[in-house]
């Protein structure tokens, strides 16, 4: 599902780690996107998505300001 509708709704893909579970990052503009998929006992399978403020800025000053806490969703089982 992510694979096809990130790219839809305007995020680029940074990285995708397979292994014992599924880890996808994504960006679009001044936010980045965490996914997290991981495959529990008696076939459950749980999703965490987290985004947060993504800064651009490489410069001296970066990281200088306050940024808002991220938004934590959580898992549903």
């Amino acid at each position: 599902f992510y694979f096809s509708e990130m790219p839809k709704l305007g995020w680029s893909t940074v990285t995708t780690i397979r292994g014992e579970g599924i880890f996808l990052t994504y960006v679009q503009n001044t936010r980045a996107a965490t996914i997290q998929i991981k495959h529990q006992s008696f076939g459950d399978t749980v999703i965490s998505v987290i985004v947060s403020p993504h800064s651009i800025d490489t410069g001296a000053n970066s990281g200088m300001g306050m940024a808002p806490s991220p938004v934590i969703i959580n898992p549903i089982k």
